[in-house]
């Protein structure tokens, strides 16, 4: 837990603002889901119940910075139950942490079954929104000062999930290079001619022992043309130059345990592997304007 307290001791000490409670940026939204909210299976749109999300954590994060906030990331939407037609939706959602410029709102949707007065958990979700200031630019927000047990608990594992936001915004930035503007879909199968001489043996393979020449080869690889090879390597979850995870990123693995809500155990365990890797693993990950 030692890491995680440092974390929360640097947060709160270079920020000039004064702390506010998690409660106070406490949002409810309640709905009706009617039939043009609906699919051909008579359950909710998740587009729909996305843009609900989205705007409860909206004006929660804008109550907790007193400042226009925009959506930097939708990190996690987990669509738990269904929501049929009929029942109510009622979404709340609070910011559980705060950076220099970012928040971290969580959200709960319940549904309600009006008629039999049954309530389920349908979906959870993470949200990053940056406060902006008069200039348009980020500007700082009020730490998160949390009280309760469960906003305790999201505030504590919350560092973790900044970290593999990092790792996840940089695999974004990756593909996004990969397939631009001018990244063309409809590519043609090469030619057999090109198959061929790809398949063709190597000067140096025809020059070797007669032993070698009996085994059978594998056909050789196609020389790949797409820009994308020649792009400076990027970090990455997956280490495939060794076929196996990246060491300097491998306490981060666990995406789903990140997103949720951990353990005491597994905390403790997460700090302890936070603690044994590099303290700038991830300072290779970031170069946005916003934190």
């Amino acid at each position: 837990m030692n890491a995680i307290k440092q974390v929360r001791n640097e947060q709160q000490s270079r920020s000039t603002m004064e702390a506010k409670p998690a409660s106070a940026s406490r949002t409810v939204k309640c709905s009706l889901v009617l039939p043009p909210d609906t699919n051909h299976h008579g359950t909710i749109f998740g587009g729909k119940l996305m843009a609900y999300i989205d705007d409860v954590a909206t004006i929660a994060a804008t109550r907790h910075a007193r400042r226009p906030v925009v959506t930097a990331s939708t990190d996690s939407v987990d669509f738990l139950n269904p929501v049929r037609k009929g029942d109510s939706v009622c979404l709340t959602a609070f910011v559980t942490w705060a950076n220099r410029t970012s928040m971290e709102i969580f959200v709960r949707v319940v549904t309600e079954d009006l008629l039999s007065g049954e309530r389920t958990v349908c979906a959870t979700s993470f949200l990053t929104f940056v406060a902006l200031g008069e200039d348009g630019k980020p500007t700082e927000v009020p730490p998160v000062l949390p009280q309760s047990n469960e906003e305790i608990q999201l505030y504590d594992t919350a560092p973790l999930r900044k970290e593999a936001r990092k790792v996840r915004r940089q695999e974004s930035k990756h593909f996004a290079d990969i397939f631009g503007e001018s990244y063309q879909w409809n590519v043609e199968p090469a030619s057999e001619q090109t198959q061929s001489a790809a398949a063709a043996p190597s000067p140096r393979e025809t020059d070797a022992a007669p032993a070698d020449k009996d085994r059978k080869r594998p056909a050789g690889r196609q020389a790949s043309t797409s820009h994308a090879h020649a792009r400076k390597p990027h970090l990455s979850i997956a280490d495939s130059s060794k076929g196996g995870i990246n060491p300097a990123l491998s306490q981060f693995t666990s995406v789903p345990r990140l997103f949720g809500i951990a353990s005491v155990p597994q905390l403790e365990q997460a700090s302890a592997e936070d603690e044994a890797a590099p303290a700038n693993a991830f300072a290779r990950c970031w170069d946005s304007d916003w934190d």
